[in-house]
């Protein structure tokens, strides 16, 4: 019986990052976001904390600086999920409080 999807790649590691960087390019252009970076620029990017990469609080995840800017090596940083959040909830109580202070609630 032959066997569905793609072929294995010798080198299970590669194929994870290969794999991992279209998923990332997909999810981009999908929200229309502008992308730079070529496979290996992206995999050396990752490439000291690649093993660390996940979902979990203390895992690595890549962020961008500049939202103007596109997907690029210079413009992305590795950062741990927990500091994302606290930088994205730092970003937003500053934006809430300016527009309460714009409404006159405070």
């Amino acid at each position: 019986m032959r066997q569905r999807g793609p072929k294995p790649h010798p080198d299970r590691v590669l194929m994870a990052q290969h794999l991992a960087y279209c998923r990332m390019k997909a999810q981009a252009n999908f929200r229309r976001e502008p992308w730079e970076f070529t496979l290996d620029q992206w995999i050396e990017q990752w490439q000291p904390l690649w093993h660390q990469r996940g979902r979990g609080s203390l895992e690595y995840c890549m962020i961008r600086l500049d939202y103007a800017l596109p997907w690029r090596s210079d413009n992305t940083r590795i950062v741990t999920n927990l500091s994302r959040l606290r930088e994205n909830q730092q970003r937003h109580i500053g934006r809430q409080r300016a527009w309460d202070l714009i409404r006159g609630l405070k």
